[in-house]
């Protein structure tokens, strides 16, 4: 069986306020990205992995990367102008290795387990299509022009993390058919599977496998980080 990563790093991240995109923030002295593609390279069921990047940065992460060593496969690709163009580009990356099943991941979260990704590998190959989620702690509530009119049972709510992980034709497919309907601009691999009445699976993750989004989130990534090594 052959398995194919997409690590998604086009973002520029706006909300983190910096000068240079989230991915390339350094905590412990190494860049988001490569503690993600340290995860990732040491995953034993993952043949390659397809990096998809913003186009203004392609060659600099080239420059980062030449100081890191890894075993598998890494290719750098330009990503789209949006989410969903970014990972049809890296799905259309993979045409010629023809995986049967696709991580998708995100270069900004670097706490994700081999574990994890095994388990959704195997649960993908028996149901085509499995999202990554933990329940929500908090209260949620609907909210239409400013006043309260539901509250979902949180019982049954999840948060969606990543990876995201599919059998290859099941998520080409999806994004062919978004195309063919102009559905355009979202930002979850998953809704295009959902949205043709395909069963997705939820596996449930970790509360750490967090995505780094303001500036708030480095110094809980550097926590997080310092007690893993720890475990180690």
């Amino acid at each position: 069986m052959k398995v194919s990563c997409i690590l998604l790093s086009a973002g520029k991240g706006e909300r983190m306020g910096s000068e240079i995109p989230k991915q390339f923030i350094k905590f412990d002295g190494v860049p988001v990205i490569v503690h993600t593609l340290r995860v990732l390279d040491d995953c034993k069921r993952l043949d390659n992995i397809v990096i998809v990047m913003n186009e203004d940065y392609l060659e600099f992460t080239k420059s980062i990367l030449k100081n890191y060593e890894f075993k598998k496969p890494i290719k750098l690709i330009k990503g789209g102008t949006k989410r969903q163009e970014s990972t049809y580009n890296g799905l259309m990356s993979l045409k010629d290795f023809n995986p049967d099943v696709v991580v998708i991941h995100e270069a900004v979260r670097p706490f994700i387990e081999e574990e994890m990704i095994d388990e959704t590998i195997d649960e993908a190959m028996k149901h085509g299509a499995v999202d990554v989620a933990v329940k929500t702690t908090d209260t949620m509530i609907q909210v239409v022009d400013g006043f309260i009119t539901g509250m979902p049972d949180r019982n049954f709510l999840y948060n969606g993390l990543m990876p995201q992980t599919f059998k290859y034709e099941v998520i080409v497919d999806a994004h062919n058919k978004a195309i063919e309907d102009n559905f355009e601009n979202t930002t979850d691999d998953v809704r295009l599977v959902h949205r043709l009445g395909w069963p997705v699976k939820v596996v449930v993750g970790s509360y750490d496998n967090k995505k780094l989004t303001t500036k708030e989130d480095i110094e809980l990534f550097k926590k997080i980080y310092a007690a893993r090594k720890l475990k180690i």
